[in-house]
């Protein structure tokens, strides 16, 4: 999948992370990805591998939504959000248990604002029959239309 391509580089994470000058902030993001790596090595040992994942998405946009006036924090934590995404939906894309997981469909959704043509995402989710029983699927997909279309006019 071509998607990967428009997101920011884990390259920039470091240039990054030294203008993050929040000392707590660092601590909070090292810990946490201390803690995803442990259990990602463990990965296969899991009943839910994908809580993981969910988990640890769900920290860093929390950091995310907290320091969003800050364009370089901003701009670290999604050096390090969005790869984590694109491991995620690459990981379980052929893993049945989560074909119509919400967790999953989120993973996606929040991969998608990343990418340079979400529609290219939806498109995808489709042709793999990914997320296709979940009304929010189809929800999402309506509102960019809707939004490309306005764009549009």
């Amino acid at each position: 999948m071509p998607f990967h391509s428009s997101y920011p580089s884990t390259s920039s994470a470091s240039a990054s992370f030294s203008a993050v000058s929040d000392s707590e902030l660092t601590r909070k993001i090292s810990t946490l990805q201390e803690i995803f790596l442990e259990q990602k090595l463990k990965i296969d040992e899991l009943d839910d591998p994908l809580s993981i994942f969910d988990s640890y998405h769900a920290q860093l946009s929390q950091l995310l939504n907290f320091y969003t006036s800050d364009p370089n924090t901003t701009k670290f934590i999604t050096s390090i959000l969005v790869p984590v995404l694109d491991s995620a939906t690459q990981t379980f894309s052929h893993d049945p248990r989560y074909r119509n997981d919400p967790r999953y469909l989120k993973l996606w959704l929040s991969y998608a604002k990343y990418c340079r043509d979400a529609e290219d995402i939806f498109i995808y989710l489709s042709q793999e029959g990914i997320a296709q029983e979940l009304a929010t699927f189809y929800e999402e997909y309506a509102l960019l239309l809707c939004e490309k279309n306005l764009k549009q006019a």
